[in-house]
Parts: C-alpha cells; structure tokens; sequence
C-alpha cells in the first residue's frame, strides 16, 4: 500500500495534465498531448496546460483530489496484488502440466 501511495504521489501531477487534456480534446483542445511535437508554441500541449493549471490554482492545482486517489490506493493495491499472484500461479501450473 505505501508503494502505492508513493507511486501516486510522484505521478499525479502528471495525471492531472492528462486528464485536463484528454478532457479538453472534445471541445478543440490539446488531445495529442504534445506527444508529436505539435501544438502551441513553446512546448506544445502539456507545457501549455501546465501554464494554465499553475495560474489558475498554483502548485497546488496539480494535487487537487490526490486525497481521495490515496485512500484508494491502500485497498487497491491490496486486492490486486494478491489477484495477480493467484492468476500467475493458476496460469504457471496449468502450463506446467501441458508442457
């Protein structure tokens, strides 16, 4: 759970970008993300968004809503994980007899 919340909080900014910007692409905004270079100038999309998100709410716009996001990561990471394990050792043992 804390490697969860670890990773949450070190990419989040960056998922809200992506979010603002997925958001933005049905009413004619970003939607590439900047991803081939294109966009606005000086950067393109992402660095664009960032502009805006910082001046309309500073530093903290880009962790609006981390709370919520935390306190989902302890049980999801705690129902996953095990699910992954048990799937990997059903597949693991069924190959293992075929092979």
């Amino acid at each position: 759970a804390l490697a969860g919340c670890t990773a949450w909080s070190s990419i989040y900014p960056v998922d809200v970008l992506r979010s603002r910007i997925m958001a933005g692409a049905g009413r004619g905004g970003g939607g590439d993300g900047g991803a081939r270079g294109g966009g606005e100038a000086g950067g393109g999309v992402v660095r664009a968004e960032a502009v805006r998100l910082y001046r309309s709410g500073g530093a903290r716009a880009f962790y609006r809503g981390i709370g919520a996001t935390l306190l989902r990561a302890g049980p999801v990471a705690g129902v996953l994980l095990p699910v992954n394990d048990l799937a990997l050792e059903a597949l693991s043992r069924r190959y293992a007899e075929q092979g």
